[in-house]
């Protein structure tokens, strides 16, 4: 189980995909994948947020597509926590078959989840991490497929330095025209004086 494909922030926003892989080589094991879990964190402070989480995968395909929970039943959510959060959790569960196989080299998608960062998030990497407790892979049995690993090694979000805008030229120009007629004014004010008094 793996995070990556991270993109953004563009104006704030990102996604990125939370994929299913069986690294082992052509002929190696196959693995029967009839329910999945994965909780995922970001650091509290990092100005990092989780927006949403979802089965839309435009590649690689879905693990479920069609025959999990999120198409069979029209009230399925990946994730039963409240957005925007720092840690989550998703699962969905395999219905019309006892599994899908997943193959030597096989990669299937478990959830697209989007992001924001806030205006006032420190510049940095932000971490995404698996919550270890809540990220499983279980075979028709409902027994933990042996071998399970994570890595979050792609997920970073990277934070560029927030930059204060400078003032435009023509706010820059307007102001000094400002500035010199107020000062011619302050002039002729200060001249008609003199002369009354005088």
């Amino acid at each position: 189980m793996s995070v990556d494909n991270v993109t953004g922030p563009s104006a704030g926003q990102g996604t990125f995909d939370v994929l299913l892989t069986n690294t082992n080589p052509a002929g190696g094991t196959s693995y029967d994948v009839a329910s999945f879990s994965f909780e995922l964190s970001v650091p509290a402070g990092s100005g990092v947020q989780f927006t949403g989480a979802n089965t839309a995968f435009v590649g690689p395909a879905y693990i479920f597509a069609g025959t999990g929970g999120a198409s069979i039943d029209p009230l399925f959510t990946l994730s039963l926590d409240s957005f925007p959060n720092t840690q989550f959790s998703g699962s969905d569960t395999e219905f019309t078959y006892p599994s899908i196989a997943l193959g030597p080299g096989a990669v299937f998608g478990l959830g697209l989840i989007s992001y924001s960062v806030s205006p006032q998030a420190p510049a940095g990497n932000v971490p995404i991490s698996f919550v270890l407790a809540g990220s499983s892979v279980s075979d028709p049995t409902g027994g933990a497929i042996a071998g399970f690993q994570t890595d979050s090694s792609n997920g970073i979000i990277h934070v560029g330095v927030s930059t204060i805008p400078e003032p435009s030229s023509f706010l820059l120009a307007t102001s000094g025209i400002v500035a010199v007629f107020l000062a011619c004014l302050c002039k002729r004010r200060q001249r008609a004086a003199r002369r009354m008094t005088g």
